[in-house]
């Protein structure tokens, strides 16, 4: 009988022991970082940064722009019927050389990337990048993690347009670390081959970058923190295609394209910039 009690006070005294050892020597907290926003609450941050960056940084529409946008967006985004988002992809008025996603399938390209690239095949290959970190959902991630649920909730509820332009100034300078990189390439290549694009413009397209970044452009913001271009030039050659694969060539008169953008007329701009001039990456 004694025996028997005795043990039943060692559990009772042990269990309590045990529950305060693990609070003190282990990290019982759930980690921020792995928790995420609905996709209907990614979307709404995602429009509400957008409207703020076009406040200060009007979107291009040129006739010319808006048939090529069209007919690019809708060879890429035939593929993706089953996506959880509904895509808006959009230039805007900025000479830095730069493409970025925001929230909730919202894709930006700066009309100095435009003006850059040499042809709508280069332009599908970053929008499918941008596309690739959508899906992945490395940009709301990353904010979690950056920045806090409660920051993100704060810009949600509040309209805080201060808050929001930060939020999107962060997002359009984001620095995704390698792997996620490395998937946003991944993806963007089995979608190009998806699109009947080659994917192999990309290789063409970072070289070209790689060869302009030697001058050290300050708008050359689509390769700044960028040291791992040769890496994904090789894996972009090295992109087995099936033999049987007929590509089909975007119908567009690129030439055309960027000389609308130079004839436009520019609306006046007094407000500050919310896009960073300091170097951000291509992403």
């Amino acid at each position: 009988m004694g025996r028997s009690i005795f043990k039943e006070l060692v559990v009772i005294i042990a269990i309590p022991v045990a529950i305060w050892c693990g609070i003190v020597y282990f990290d019982l907290t759930p980690d921020e970082s792995n928790f995420t926003l609905s996709i209907e609450k990614e979307e709404r941050l995602g429009e509400l940064m957008t409207q703020q960056l076009l406040i200060e940084h009007p979107e291009i529409n040129t006739p010319t722009l808006d048939t090529a946008l069209a007919t690019i967006t809708d060879r890429l985004l035939t593929p993706l019927k089953e996506s959880e988002y509904r895509y808006q992809i959009l230039v805007v008025d900025h000479q830095i050389v730069n493409a970025f996603a925001l929230p909730g399938g919202h894709v930006v390209i700066c009309q100095g990337l435009v003006e850059m690239i040499e042809s709508p095949e280069e332009l599908a290959a970053v929008i499918a990048h941008e596309i690739g970190h959508v899906e992945q959902r490395h940009i709301v991630k990353k904010l979690v993690k950056t920045l806090g649920l409660e920051i993100l909730a704060g810009a949600l509820t509040g309209g805080d347009p201060l808050l929001i332009s930060e939020l999107m100034k962060s997002a359009a300078s984001m620095v995704f670390d390698r792997a996620q990189e490395r998937e946003a390439d991944q993806f963007a290549l089995d979608h190009l081959l998806k699109s009947k694009i080659n994917p192999r413009v990309i290789a063409g397209f970072f070289r070209k970058i790689q060869q302009k970044s030697t001058a050290l452009d300050q708008k050359l913001a689509i390769v700044s923190h960028h040291p791992d271009l040769p890496s994904r030039i090789r894996a972009a050659l090295q992109y087995k295609i099936p033999r049987d694969t007929r590509f089909e060539p975007l119908e567009i008169d690129w030439p055309a394209v960027k000389d609308s953008l130079r004839k436009r007329d520019k609306p006046a701009q007094n407000a500050p910039d919310p896009i960073p001039d300091q170097p951000a990456p291509f992403r």
